[in-house]
């Protein structure tokens, strides 16, 4: 488990992922995200055939960068999942994975909502989950399927919006959501109670918080969006 402490800690994140040849996130602060998953899908067991998903991976203008972040990892069963995922997306797509691999499919894309998946049971190695479940989630539901399609030994890696003592959202707040329509979601930042909340159900539903569950302090605000000052925060789970 580790919190974004500060923009020295994006700045290194940067700098290892051009080291290593790898695509940074057109967001700066989400490199940071981007260096952590190298970390986490790097280790074993995972291997070129290995299915990872991107779970919210966005109706975005830059098609899912984090699934182009996987496959320049060498990774080839790649699926990136959405309640909406229109036409520019894919085309975004098509056009960057041309551009960087000669590969207009680098990977497929599926419409559904990622609390009912149409994913096989057991049939998924790894998962992302890149600031998406700050935007209304139902994590009972979520954790629920995570639990039917991982399969054991499956590691999940989860980010969110964070600040330990909150941030002084009401609970009615929206956030644009950054695609075309820019069509306003729910959004919280998660506060402590509320971490400790989402690994308590992560583990009623069988997986283990790698490091344990203990939060690490929090130290600067280096994420800024909508006029609120936060940080991040990342989890990694593994299906007992």
């Amino acid at each position: 488990m580790k919190v974004l402490k500060n923009w020295n800690e994006i700045g290194n994140a940067v700098n290892s992922l051009v080291k290593a040849g790898l695509p940074l996130h057109s967001t700066p602060a989400k490199c940071w995200d981007f260096n952590n998953i190298r970390e986490v899908f790097s280790q074993s067991p995972f291997n070129e055939s290995s299915h990872i998903v991107d779970l919210g991976c966005g109706p975005s203008l830059n098609g899912c960068m984090t699934l182009e972040l996987l496959y320049s990892m060498g990774y080839r069963n790649l699926t990136g999942v959405d309640i909406h995922i229109p036409g520019y997306t894919r085309l975004a797509a098509a056009i960057r994975g041309f551009k960087k691999a000669r590969n207009m499919k680098q990977y497929k894309m599926v419409t559904s909502d990622i609390t009912a998946t149409k994913f096989p049971d057991n049939s998924v190695d790894g998962a992302v989950l890149l600031s998406v479940v700050e935007h209304g989630v139902d994590l009972e539901k979520l954790f629920s399927e995570l639990k039917r399609i991982m399969r054991q030994g499956g590691k999940v890696y989860l980010s969110t919006d964070y600040w330990e003592k909150g941030a002084g959202l009401g609970k009615d707040a929206m956030a644009a959501s950054g695609a075309l329509d820019n069509k306003a979601l729910p959004w919280t930042i998660f506060d402590k109670k509320a971490v400790e909340n989402l690994i308590m159900i992560a583990e009623a539903n069988g997986f283990n918080a790698q490091g344990g569950g203990s939060i690490p302090p929090c130290e600067d605000r280096p994420v800024y969006w909508q006029d609120i000052d936060y940080t991040f925060i990342a989890l990694v789970f593994e299906k007992k």
